[in-house]
């Protein structure tokens, strides 16, 4: 488990594949990271126009990377590269 931090306190968060593979890549490509929650707690879906989730703060620059099990569909894909 790793912990993230927000607003002075902490709280267990990400462990799994997708964790192990993002320590990996930051080992052997030599990157640090944060871990942070999605403010909204959603995926990523295109709602009148404007994202929300994930692929939100992807497309407005609020984080660099996203590392999950998303599934990839075409709205997504024509707003996000890989």
């Amino acid at each position: 488990m790793s912990q993230a931090h927000k607003n002075g306190s902490y709280y267990q968060c990400c462990s799994g594949f997708c964790i192990d593979l993002l320590q990996k890549f930051s080992e052997e490509l030599g990157f640090t990271y944060e871990l942070v929650k999605v403010e909204d707690g959603k995926w990523g879906t295109n709602e009148n126009g404007k994202w929300n989730g994930l692929i939100s703060d992807l497309v407005n620059r609020k984080t660099d990377m996203v590392l999950t099990s998303l599934m990839i569909n075409a709205e997504r894909e024509a707003v996000v590269s890989e």
